[in-house]
């Protein structure tokens, strides 16, 4: 696993743990858990972590561009979770995923003859990086994973922060910050003033 590793815990990521996305703008981190990770417990720790002021969550891939930058930059490790899921009871492998913010699921990347719901029906119902590097693989819910992979989300454009869009950044504290914070390509980190 090349870079972008760090420890479950930390709510707030580093800099030298994080990897960033210049075609969108979104900054990824692999986190490692040595003792291991169910799906539902690296969700709520996704959740919980900031990048500079940034919130976290599951990585949701919604373009085979992200899913290949997450791959060729070491962030897709065998056996971590991502942010996708299936509604309890769906007994066909194939249907009702959904990204962990509501981003459509439109984009797949399956490991050859997933998914499967290799236990039974309704039997692997979370998403997590397989073999080969960057493909899927349904898994069951009890298990335990080598660690987790986060996404920042920070605004694109000057659009993503209006009506009320620049809230959901957690570290701008009008419509403008925001839209200012766009226009400089993001040099000045709001974070990094949070006291």
């Amino acid at each position: 696993m090349a870079g972008g590793l760090a420890t479950s815990g930390s709510s707030g990521a580093s800099a030298a743990t994080v990897i960033c996305n210049p075609a969108n703008n979104h900054c990824y981190e692999s986190v490692t858990v040595p003792a291991g990770i169910t799906w539902p417990a690296a969700r709520s720790a996704a959740a919980a972590m900031t990048y500079n002021g940034f919130p976290g969550h599951l990585v949701t891939i919604t373009t085979a561009a992200e899913n290949g930058f997450l791959a060729a930059s070491g962030l897709a490790g065998f056996a971590y979770w991502i942010g996708g899921s299936q509604p309890a009871g769906v007994t066909t492998p194939a249907l009702g995923w959904a990204w962990v913010t509501g981003e459509p699921f439109v984009y797949t990347n399956w490991s050859p003859g997933e998914p499967n719901d290799f236990y039974g029906p309704a039997s692997e119902q979370y998403l997590e990086f397989w073999s080969p590097v960057g493909t899927w693989n349904d898994q069951n819910s009890t298990f335990v994973q080598f660690g987790y992979v986060v996404e920042y989300d920070r605004p694109t454009t000057g659009d993503d922060c209006k009506q009320d869009g620049w809230r959901k950044y957690l570290v701008f504290k009008n419509q403008g910050d925001c839209v200012s914070w766009v226009a400089t390509g993001g040099r000045n980190e709001p974070g990094k003033n949070i006291p």
